[in-house]
């Protein structure tokens, strides 16, 4: 670790070598009512830009970063600015123009502070750097005042390139995953990469971070990519999309302990002319599981549903515990290849589950259907059922973009079958498809089956069963159906 101090001069730091972008970027975040200073309502603590020079330049061309700093509150503030970098650079020059102010360079990242910023008064550092090759450099930012608790993050990209560059405008999204993630879940991110220019873009390149404060909330692991992510910042190789064309990308991580998950990524493309589409954040709530003791009991044979080609078992849920569980969840594990869990909704640790949505009282029990894909239609011995009470009832409400099956919205045919619904429609083979029920044919209170169901054919068939695809038996009543296709 190397301190260096500085005021109203050049300060120059030696940084293992980095890269990074073009044209402007600035973010402006204020911080409400940090760390205890004295704060009017609704009064900014302090102020805060943080801006690059260039998102895109030409190798062993320097690059800028201005951070722009105001005290708001009543007292002085002890004010950090952190930046980490995704690959190396070199001749880092730091100037600040207030007294007091220190920088500490470690091995892959500058740590900037203003220990006593006055009230009223502005400091501005700038830190200039060199890149040595060609590619991307993201410098993951983070403002924080007193503690790294309370603080604002943000990527500032800048790539790197031999060339001179045609002008285009990328956008990037992140489709996450859905609710009730626990510790232990494997969750996947979509990242949806769209050339909204008319010429085709070249030399794309994606930074992931799953970072706050410049340290991870939440520690995850990378199932797939596997080893993706380096101190947090996934970087994808550079490709190439066409006019109007798109790219999704999926990663697949299991977070390690309870929290907030923060994940964030950015594109570039160095020629991009619109800055405001290029970055995309979500937050993931990571919960712990109750302590309620759950108890699964299978029965000890399994039978062939030739209707949809799968094994099925019933097994028993009790909840042992004298107190209500919102939420349970049954996982799976010795299922031996290619067998495979056909109406799990996730994995956990690897093991896949199913989720009862309903709740389950002290000392209820519930029958629920697995449904296994066998190739060898044999019997699979020594499964292990293990069961854990979830924090809060399954949230059953229909996505907003399902698309209606047809113009009517109806099913081409249900039939009672066995004490079941068999529900017969028209499907595109390898298309999902998700089922909304209801007991009213108003559906006030739809809900979601799940999992969805994914075309084996241009005819599709599904049972209702009853749980865990739905919260109670098919013989509790009346009950309506849609079909809907997934986008």
């Amino acid at each position: 670790m190397e301190w260096l101090a500085y005021s109203r001069r050049q300060l120059k730091v030696n940084m293992r070598p980095y890269i990074q972008s073009l044209f402007r970027v600035t973010i402006v975040a204020f911080l409400l009512c940090l760390s205890g200073a004295l704060c009017g309502e609704a009064k900014a603590q302090a102020s805060f830009r943080a801006r690059v020079s260039s998102v895109s330049v030409l190798t062993n061309t320097a690059i800028t970063y201005t951070f722009s700093l105001t005290n708001l509150a009543f007292e002085p503030l002890n004010v950090f600015v952190t930046n980490v970098f995704s690959a190396g650079v070199r001749d880092i020059m730091v100037t600040n123009n207030y007294d007091s102010a220190t920088a500490v360079n470690l091995t892959n990242r500058l740590v900037l502070n203003v220990p006593d910023l006055q009230n009223s008064l502005s400091s501005e550092i700038t830190v200039t750097l060199f890149t040595t090759n060609a590619g991307s450099l993201t410098n993951f930012v983070t403002f924080f005042v007193d503690s790294p608790s309370n603080s604002f993050s943000t990527n500032l990209v800048t790539l790197v390139t031999n060339l001179v560059p045609v002008e285009t405008d990328l956008a990037v999204s992140i489709t996450g995953p859905g609710p009730d993630v626990y510790v232990g879940d494997w969750i996947t991110f979509g990242v949806t990469v769209t050339n909204l220019s008319p010429l085709t873009a070249g030399s794309i390149v994606v930074s992931n971070s799953f970072q706050s404060n410049g340290v991870q909330v939440v520690a995850v692991k990378s199932i797939s990519p596997a080893n993706q992510f380096v101190n947090g910042i996934a970087v994808l190789s550079p490709f190439t999309l066409t006019n109007k064309g798109s790219q999704t990308f999926k990663f697949t991580v299991q977070p390690t302990n309870a929290g907030m998950l923060p994940f964030s990524v950015s594109v570039n493309t160095g020629s991009d002319t619109n800055s405001a589409n290029n970055r995309a954040f979500t937050n993931i709530l990571v919960s712990n599981f109750l302590t309620n003791m759950l108890v699964v009991t299978p029965t000890p044979t399994q039978k062939f549903n030739a209707i949809i080609g799968v094994m099925e078992q019933s097994i028993l849920l009790s909840n042992a515990s004298p107190s209500s569980v919102p939420s349970a969840r049954v996982n799976v594990s010795g299922i031996p290849s290619p067998n495979r869990h056909f109406n799990a909704i996730g994995t956990n640790s690897g093991n896949p589950f199913v989720v009862h949505s309903g709740a389950l009282g002290g000392g209820e029990s519930i029958s629920l259907l697995m449904q296994y894909k066998v190739p060898s239609h044999q019997q699979m011995n020594n499964l292990v059922f293990t069961a854990q009470a979830m924090t809060n009832a399954a949230d059953l409400t229909p996505p907003g973009n399902l698309i209606a099956l047809n113009s009517t919205n109806r099913i081409s045919r249900q039939t009672n079958y066995i004490s079941r619904m068999l529900l017969e429609f028209p499907s595109t083979n390898g298309r999902t498809y998700t089922v909304v029920y209801d007991d009213n044919a108003a559906f006030t209170t739809p809900k979601v089956v799940r999992p969805s169901i994914v075309a084996p054919a241009n005819w599709t068939y599904w049972l209702d069963y009853g749980p865990p695809a739905t919260i109670s038996p098919t013989d509790g009543g009346s009950r309506f159906y849609k079909i809907y296709v997934n986008p």
